[in-house]
């Protein structure tokens, strides 16, 4: 595994065609796909307007994953991680750990407090990777999803 570097996707058309692109390639890599519960193109168009998007290449330039992540809120305090996918052949080796530990990086560089997240409960992969790093279940849920917790 090598390691990662991240390209910060601004506020802009250009990119915005990028993430709907970058998302199509990871469909299939979030459980269940992203397209059966989110229409990517407005999903990344708001991700663009309002959030921190980075994508993530290895040293050979291999596109490997992206994260969104919302860090504005400045009187909480409280950084919401959207979205964070690694492409299939990528999983399980460590590049998530390292998506992560930057997101971490991030919200903390902004005096963000907390980082919370909503995870699918059909995901039983994705639930141990977030308590494996600290993150707890908080009493917010629904019918299919828990919300979980860190902090900072």
């Amino acid at each position: 595994m090598s390691r990662l570097h991240f390209i910060h996707l601004d506020k802009s058309e250009e990119n915005t065609q990028d993430l709907i692109k970058y998302f199509h390639l990871l469909d299939n890599s979030f459980e269940p796909p992203l397209s059966s519960y989110v229409n990517i193109e407005p999903y990344a168009e708001k991700l663009i307007r309002n959030a921190y998007v980075c994508i993530s290449r290895d040293s050979d330039n291999n596109f490997i994953g992206l994260f969104a992540v919302y860090i504005n809120n400045s009187v909480d305090k409280i950084a919401y991680l959207s979205s964070i996918a690694v492409m299939e052949g990528y999983k399980g080796k460590g590049y998530a750990q390292q998506i992560l530990d930057y997101i971490i990086c991030t919200a903390k560089s902004v005096d963000m407090k907390t980082l919370k997240l909503d995870v699918k409960k059909s995901y039983p992969r994705a639930i141990r990777f977030y308590e494996k790093n600290g993150f707890i279940k908080s009493d917010d849920e629904t019918d299919s999803t828990f919300y979980m917790i860190k902090k900072l």
